[in-house]
């Protein structure tokens, strides 16, 4: 008897849990996150690249790092809104092999910061080339004044 009432309320709460996610949750697709890998800017990094996914995520072809250059070439590549600027945020060596480590860039527009706006590259650090590129770059940003 009482295994059925604890069953009942079990059921309940994860009916509301579940529901409530969806209510809450983000859009799967936001369509402020990445467009230029919607609008075509990507494909001036294909020569680049060994892969560019749908999300954003660059993967890139480590033999043409060194004619890439910088990362600050790379922002101005993707040809970003006029006020949106990037500073590092931290250095992560990777766990993984110690010739990588991965920079967190948070972004910023205007001065302002962008929560969840930012940009993680993987970089060689024996020669400075770079790999891949997981960014969420925030964009069509406006502040009323």
């Amino acid at each position: 008897m009482n295994y059925l009432k604890l069953a009942k309320h079990f059921t309940c709460l994860f009916i509301v849990l579940l529901s409530a996610s969806f209510v809450y949750s983000q859009p799967w697709e936001c369509r402020n996150y990445n467009m230029f890998s919607h609008d075509g800017r990507a494909d001036v990094l294909k020569p680049y690249t060994e892969s560019i996914y749908p999300g954003g995520s660059l993967i890139f072809n480590p033999s043409l790092g060194e004619e890439l250059g910088t990362t600050d070439d790379l922002f101005n590549l993707l040809n970003l809104q006029n006020g949106i600027t990037f500073d590092i945020l931290n250095v992560q060596p990777s766990r993984i092999d110690d010739r990588i480590s991965y920079i967190r860039y948070q972004q910023y527009y205007n001065g302002i910061e962008v929560i969840g706006g930012g940009v993680v590259v993987g970089k060689n650090t024996g020669g400075g080339d770079i790999d891949p590129v997981d960014p969420a770059i925030v964009c069509c940003l406006s502040i009323p004044t």
